[in-house]
């Protein structure tokens, strides 16, 4: 009898640590979510500002202003590279997200000035270029 119980608890505990796991992925996933809309809303309203265009959007911080100071975003889905706000670019400098990359065949800029993607042009080229690259430019 007394494996059995030992075997109850320890199947019981494992049970409630992958619940919360699962808690923490979930709360990890949202607070992703979250602070993507918040940095594609702030670089929305600052390109509204330096263009001098109403804006539409309403919400512009998080929850609490937690998310307030960020300005652009970056990600890589499949075959494409999305940039939100100008310091996007600059961040292309710091880190490998593209080099790690193999397969981008689309660059999709949204909230930058055209002036600030141009300087950009060839350093991107020689990364990404394979022959079929296509630059989507989203203004």
């Amino acid at each position: 009898r007394f494996p059995r119980c030992r075997r109850k608890r320890r199947m019981a505990s494992i049970v409630v640590r992958k619940e919360e796991e699962k808690k923490k992925e979930c709360t990890k996933a949202q607070a992703m979510k979250e602070r993507r809309r918040v940095a594609i809303l702030n670089a929305e309203k600052l390109w509204h500002e330096d263009n001098k265009v109403s804006s539409c959007t309403s919400e512009m911080n998080g929850k609490n202003g937690e998310f307030e100071n960020l300005s652009h975003y970056t990600e890589v889905e499949v075959d494409t590279l999305r940039l939100y706000g100008a310091p996007a670019l600059d961040g292309l400098e710091k880190n490998n997200t593209i080099n790690n990359v193999q397969s981008i065949t689309q660059i999709f800029f949204k909230f930058i000035p055209f002036d600030c993607i141009v300087p950009h042009f060839t350093k991107l080229r020689v990364r990404l270029f394979k022959g079929e690259t296509v630059f989507n430019l989203c203004f």
